[in-house]
Order: C-alpha cells, then sequence, then structure tokens
C-alpha cells in the first residue's frame, strides 16, 4: 500500500509541474468510451511504468509519443522513492515504437488488470498508461515467462536498451532483468574485435547455455571479455572458465574488482579495471 501511495503522489507531482504531454483529443464522451484505438494507431499516448525490485534502487520509466514526436525517460531513484539518483533519457523514433508494439503483440495497456501476489524477493510493477483522456492503472509483481506482465516487461526494458547508452543507465537496466526471465545474462558485442558481455550472476539453471556461449569464445584471435557489471558465480562453472584461459591466452579481462577472476587462474595482467582500458590494449 506504501509503494502505491509514492508512486500516486509522484505522477500527481508530474502532471502538477505540467511535465506530462497534452494527449487530449477531439472525441465526444460516448466516443471516448466505445471506441479504442491500440495503441500502435494511437498518434499520442503516455505510459508510466514503476519498478520496485526488492535488492535494488527503485526506477521509472515513462515512454510517451504525440504525433510523431516521441521520449523515454529513465529515473533511477537512491531512498523511498525521493533521492535521486541519476536520470537519462531519449527520443523516439518510429522504429523504436514499431519495436515496441510488435513486443507488445495484441496485449492492450488500457484493458490490463491488476494482479497482486507477489514473492518476497521479487519485484513489483506499477503501470499507468494514459490515451485519448483515458487512463488505466494496473500493479503486478515477479511476472513468469510466456504471462502477458512478462511481455509487457520485455517490451519496457528492451526498448530502453535500445536508447538508453549511459554507462549508469546499461547497467541498471541489466541489474533490473535480473529480477525477470531474460534469459542467458551474456551477450556478444562485436567480431572484430570479438568481445562479449556477462554481467548479473549466473545460476545452476543455465548451465547449458552458459556452456555453449563460452564454448563459441574463439581459441584462435584475441577477445575482450567485459565483466564490468559481473556480480558473481557459483564454483560449478570454474572448470568451464579455466577451459577457456587454457585454449585461449589472448583473452583480456574488463572487471574492477577481479577476485572471482583470480580464483579460476586468469593472470592478473590480462585484467583491466574497464572496458575502455581493455578495448586499447587489444588494439
Amino acid at each position: 500500500m506504501k509503494r502505491t501511495t509514492l508512486f500516486s503522489r509522484s505522477l500527481i507531482f508530474l502532471l502538477s509541474l505540467g511535465l506530462l504531454t497534452n494527449c487530449s483529443v477531439n472525441t465526444t464522451k460516448d466516443e471516448a468510451t466505445t471506441v479504442e484505438a491500440t495503441p500502435v494507431e494511437a498518434s499520442c499516448f503516455e505510459y508510466y511504468t514503476k519498478f520496485s525490485p526488492a535488492f535494488l534502487h527503485s526506477s521509472k520509466i515513462s515512454i510517451s509519443k504525440k504525433n510523431n514526436i516521441g521520449q523515454i525517460k529513465l529515473t533511477v531513484f537512491n531512498f523511498l522513492d525521493t533521492n535521486l539518483s541519476f536520470s537519462d533519457s531519449a527520443v523516439l523514433s518510429a522504429s523504436d515504437f514499431n519495436f515496441f508494439f510488435r513486443k507488445l503483440g495484441s496485449i492492450s495497456l488500457m484493458k490490463m488488470k491488476s494482479s497482486r501476489s507477489m514473492g518476497l524477493d521479487g519485484i513489483g510493477v506499477h503501470n499507468m498508461y494514459l490515451q485519448d483522456n483515458r487512463k488505466n492503472q494496473f500493479y503486478f509483481s515477479s511476472p513468469i515467462k510466456g504471462s502477458k506482465e512478462h511481455q509487457i516487461v520485455e517490451a519496457i526494458i528492451g526498448l530502453s536498451q535500445l536508447n538508453l547508452k549511459d554507462t549508469k543507465s546499461k547497467e541498471y537496466l541489466e541489474s533490473l532483468e535480473q529480477y525477470f526471465d531474460f534469459g542467458l545474462p551474456c551477450k556478444k558485442i562485436s567480431d572484430n574485435p570479438y568481445e562479449v558481455r556477462i554481467y548479473g550472476s549466473l545460476s545452476s539453471d543455465e548451465e547449458q547455455e552458459l556452456t555453449n556461449f563460452i564454448q563459441a569464445i574463439p581459441s584462435d584471435q584475441p577477445v575482450v571479455i567485459d565483466m564490468t557489471n559481473f556480480e558473481g558465480m557459483g564454483t560449478m562453472f570454474y572448470p568451464l572458465f579455466k577451459s577457456l584461459i587454457k585454449r585461449n591466452k589472448q583473452i583480456i579481462w574488463a572487471k574492477k574488482h577481479a577476485t572471482q577472476l583470480i580464483e579460476i587462474g586468469v593472470d592478473t595482467a590480462q585484467i583491466e579495471p574497464d572496458i575502455q582500458a581493455a578495448r586499447r590494449r587489444l588494439n
């Protein structure tokens, strides 16, 4: 209840400042209650989502569109949704909105209902969608993969990751991913030079996926492995990384606190504190 109240107050504060896009349209009261354009057809809408993770700073993501102008904004808080940690924003293009609504598929944000179940170490997600003088608020928590709720999260975080490029934003969104089912937290960044990013934490149910990913890293060329936002892994994965170290002596690792890398046998001379230094070293 307390979190819901904070979210409502925050939105009222934004409204009072006039920061919300004016999405009024010329429809009668009867038309507004009987006609519903799908979001992808709407020329104007506003969507606000607040994430309340159990062990991560809370955040708000806003997505708005007025005619052909769109914006996405991430705001991350330090404590009790009152102290700002940082914010980041970007202009959205038509292709961005196409991506967002393809992810949503047939889901109607105006018709979504709340689901109140929540795990102790999960995440609460508050939503407010405004379109054509109407508003829908709904809440869900810790959604499972394949549900409408998880599909909505995939659309929001996916759009955010496409457009918000600040390092703080990227790392926060990667950490936020860990509260949902986004799959293995490993990505190939480029082929030449070969660079991969491993972030978050690795769990036992990802063993086969991780094995396939690590085995795909080449043995005969220089490689950068970016672990600047990596939290840790169980010792069960140590042999896999040891085998990688053994077959490729040209790997440069990026990790500021590299205790676990040293434990698996990485030479400290091959470790740089940040990704920029690692890339320079490779070149």
